[in-house]
């Protein structure tokens, strides 16, 4: 594999001095049309809060809230914009009770693109507000779903998608130097989002495991210096599961934050009855 590598690295060179210069051009143009307003601004990030601590994970562990997909159906709502909103009242809560009280919080939303090409795992980051400082859930559900929707129209914009072109031919010896000097152990002053929220629909429960109907399914974001919460929305047929990934040390009590969920889950759906 090495000999393979040092005899593609002339051409993959070139490709990736071709693609940067398109890659160059095109992010002037997608600059011009942002100034202009015809392309959404890219998002601003989030100041890190009691959730980001610059240190290390201590230790990982996991809960798992499961409710019928049926009882979080609103006219007009997305699923995953219920769960954005529910946690955005948890969240708050937790930490508030904590005496953390959050200024504002935001989270990192991963959204499959379109055209998957090679990629096994293709997708981009949305950085989305969940807008606590709005007390009316039902106002705040909408601000959502229209920073969700403004995210994703940038995110879809052809443009972005030629630096994506650049990393696709960068000779592997220099992505390994990339990677090997890149800065994991400490927290920017501006974050995608204070936590991570990955919302994924599994499709029709129709899988079998060991003999057994399949009757929920989870996921668990990984954890990090920078991230030591994370959720998943995964829904398979009716169920709708939420998971919650964390590290003891900023939330030291799973249980409660799990019971203020569920009652979150309950007030998003009061507040469109």
């Amino acid at each position: 594999m090495s000999v393979l590598g040092l005899l593609r690295f002339p051409q993959r060179a070139a490709q990736t001095i071709w693609r940067g210069r398109a890659a160059y051009r095109a992010q002037r143009e997608l600059a011009d049309r942002t100034a202009t307003g015809e392309v959404p601004a890219a998002a601003t990030g989030f100041a890190p809060c009691a959730l980001n601590p610059a240190v290390p994970v201590a230790d990982h562990q996991v809960r798992l809230l499961v409710v019928d997909a049926t009882e979080l159906r609103i006219p007009g709502r997305t699923v995953t914009v219920v769960a954005l909103t529910a946690i955005s009242r948890a969240l708050a809560g937790y930490l508030t009770e904590r005496g953390l009280p959050p200024e504002c919080l935001g989270t990192a939303l991963p959204m499959a693109l379109p055209d998957r090409g090679a990629a096994r795992n293709n997708y981009r980051g949305l950085s989305i507000d969940l807008h606590i400082d709005e007390p009316d859930l039902r106002l705040r559900a909408a601000l959502i779903a229209d920073d969700l929707a403004t995210r994703r129209d940038r995110a879809l914009n052809p443009l972005l998608a030629a630096q994506d072109r650049v990393g696709a031919v960068v000779p592997a010896v220099l992505a390994v130097r990339d990677v090997e000097r890149a800065d994991l152990h400490s927290v920017p002053d501006a974050l995608d989002g204070n936590t991570v929220v990955s919302s994924v629909y599994r499709g029709p429960a129709d899988l079998a495991f060991a003999g057994a109907p399949v009757l929920f399914t989870g996921g668990f974001p990984a954890l990090g210096t920078v991230m030591h919460l994370t959720h998943g929305v995964h829904g398979i047929g009716e169920k709708l599961t939420l998971s919650v990934h964390s590290d003891p040390e900023v939330l030291p009590d799973p249980d409660r934050y799990l019971e203020l969920l569920a009652e979150s889950l309950g007030a998003v759906v009061a507040a469109h009855g």
